[in-house]
């Protein structure tokens, strides 16, 4: 793994890569290459784009067992922003132990909050 990946850290770059490299309908960016995996303490969670029928949820879901997301394949621009980084926040607070320490009503407002909030502010938004 390089060097970077080995950081013990969530480190910024897995939430700058979320957000920049996931299209945005806000720009007339060309479509960017959706990421298929990320590290979390330096533990890789891999991602795979699925069709809706197999996912449980809309958008997403993490797998706690498996250490992975699956995204709906259908999801594109801010969508798929804020569903890479709500599951982000899963398997973040899967990492650190809290999903142990929290209700899942609690766990998914935690989620949906940051993934809108970072999406809303640091997406970079042509106007």
């Amino acid at each position: 793994l390089p060097a970077a990946r080995k950081s013990l850290g969530i480190g910024v770059e897995t939430v700058v890569t979320i957000l920049l490299y996931t299209p945005s309908t806000r720009s007339h960016d060309k479509m960017r290459k959706r990421p298929s995996m990320f590290f979390i303490f330096g533990q890789p969670v891999f991602i795979t784009y699925v069709k809706p029928a197999d996912i449980e949820g809309d958008y997403g879901e993490y797998c706690r067992e498996k250490k992975t997301i699956k995204i709906n394949k259908e999801c594109k621009g801010v969508e798929l922003t804020q569903t890479l980084l709500h599951e982000f926040v899963h398997a973040l607070f899967d990492r650190v132990g809290l999903r142990q320490a929290i209700s899942h009503e609690l766990e998914e407002i935690c989620a949906e909050a940051v993934s809108v909030s970072f999406e809303e502010n640091f997406l970079i938004k042509n106007k």
